[in-house]
């Protein structure tokens, strides 16, 4: 399959990353709510829409040769997206 790509969408997409704490000990009531609370895991991408699906937004940082070619690719979950913005 050739993909063309679409370069005419610029977006910041704020979305939930996963995250994986330092440590893998055992957490007691406390720690687990900090854990729980903590918001490290909210992330900002800022990039074209080069490819979008049901499932994913895949999105270039670099767009080069009039949009034949891109790069910094990244493909986030669409369930994880809490905000996309148009730029």
């Amino acid at each position: 399959m050739k993909t063309k790509f679409k370069t005419n969408v610029l977006v910041r997409i704020k979305w939930r990353d996963a995250f994986h704490p330092e440590h893998c000990n055992w957490w007691d009531i406390v720690e687990l709510d900090e854990f729980i609370q903590c918001e490290e895991w909210i992330a900002y991408n800022v990039g074209w829409i080069v490819h979008e699906d049901k499932d994913f937004y895949t999105i270039a940082g670099m767009v080069a040769g009039g949009g034949k070619a891109v790069s910094h690719i990244q493909r986030i979950p669409k369930g994880c997206v809490m905000e996309i913005k148009k730029l």
